[in-house]
């Protein structure tokens, strides 16, 4: 495609204002606009009503968020983060200015990367001098007050068809520009995020998946797969070791990775590691439709094996399985092709 990569190049070089105008951008595509507002947002608006803002100026406490989303009934402020922390007035000011609009009228929302949401969990809280926690939405003064990652906006857009040429080559280019310029880095758990795990919902959502796995696990034995039990050991979430009978050279181990900022329910995040020498070939199963992540290095134990996200798809835990069952042989049929 003529001017592929065009769009990444200008992030890189533009930074988190290039960002938030490209989001922007296709935030004022309909098909867009209410997959973000359902998907990330959680939110039921319709797109024809929405006005789309960017670098918006508060008259009274002159307060500038990166990006307003509004409808009749509802503002919503987005304040993007990369790498810069918040300033001295965020996001006290700002929780003013939404509260003043009105009981239900204002919402904010800080996106930034996955590996800040501890940080940000806890600075958003101190500043506002609200109980400390982990939860993805707390509110203050009537305020409800979201973070959101730039990982979570990519993965809707990802999961979108786009009829229109631009709009589909915008929003392609947009998830390159994510994964390869803001959230390459995949976290594991580490002492330092145990804290998290206070969270009840964490801890509900963590369960549920580990629940998930054991069905998988159960599938996969009783289908006739290789599979085995592994030790997570060295604070590693549970998983298991799986392969097509008689091929361990398409090895992979399935499992769970608490990442920062998408350890709630229903959001909570399951991994294939490929190891085989039938695994290695990444142009082979990218050209397939793989999602494949190169862990360079950042998971302890792990760093020659790539990685697979699997979506969670489906109503009830059996959609789920049956969803993640298809995906590991989707990934096997891909290797061995």
């Amino acid at each position: 495609m003529i001017g592929h990569g065009l769009v990444r190049g200008l992030v890189r070089k533009g930074g988190e204002n290039a960002l938030v105008e490209h989001l922007a951008a296709l935030l004022r595509i309909p098909a867009s606009a209410e997959r973000f507002i359902t998907d990330v947002l959680g939110l039921h608006w319709s797109p024809a009503d929405l006005e789309v803002e960017t670098q918006v100026r508060e008259r009274t406490t002159r307060a500038r968020p990166d990006l307003v989303l509004k409808t009749p009934s509802m503002t919503i402020w987005i304040e993007a983060k990369l790498d810069a922390g918040l300033t001295d007035h965020q996001p006290a000011v700002y929780v003013d200015a939404l509260h003043a609009l009105g009981p239900g009228q204002g919402r904010l929302v800080v996106l930034a990367k996955s590996s800040r949401w501890g940080e940000l969990a806890s600075l958003l809280r101190t500043r506002v001098a609200h109980p400390p926690g982990f939860e993805r939405t707390f509110t203050h003064r009537g305020v409800p007050v979201t973070q959101v990652t730039w990982r979570e906006v990519r993965d809707c857009f990802h999961a979108q068809q786009l009829d229109e040429p631009i709009a589909a080559y915008l929003c392609s280019e947009f998830v390159a520009a994510i994964d390869h310029h803001v959230e390459g880095i995949t976290i594991p758990m580490s002492m330092e995020r145990i804290a998290m795990l206070n969270d009840s919902q964490v801890l509900q959502a963590l369960a549920a998946l580990e629940d998930v796995l054991q069905d998988l696990w159960d599938k996969l034995e009783a289908d006739g797969f290789g599979s085995r039990y592994q030790d997570p050991g060295d604070l590693r979430q549970t998983g298991f070791l799986a392969w097509p009978a008689g091929d361990k050279d398409r090895m992979v181990w399935v499992g769970l990775i608490a990442r920062a900022g998408v350890v709630w329910p229903g959001r909570g995040p399951v991994w294939a590691w490929l190891y085989g020498d039938g695994l290695t070939n990444e142009a082979r199963l990218q050209a397939g439709g793989a999602e494949v992540i190169d862990a360079e290095g950042h998971l302890p134990d792990w760093a020659d094996c790539s990685l697979v996200p699997l979506a969670l798809t489906g109503e009830t835990a059996g959609e789920v399985v049956e969803g993640l069952y298809r995906q590991l042989q989707r990934i096997w049929d891909l290797a061995g092709s």
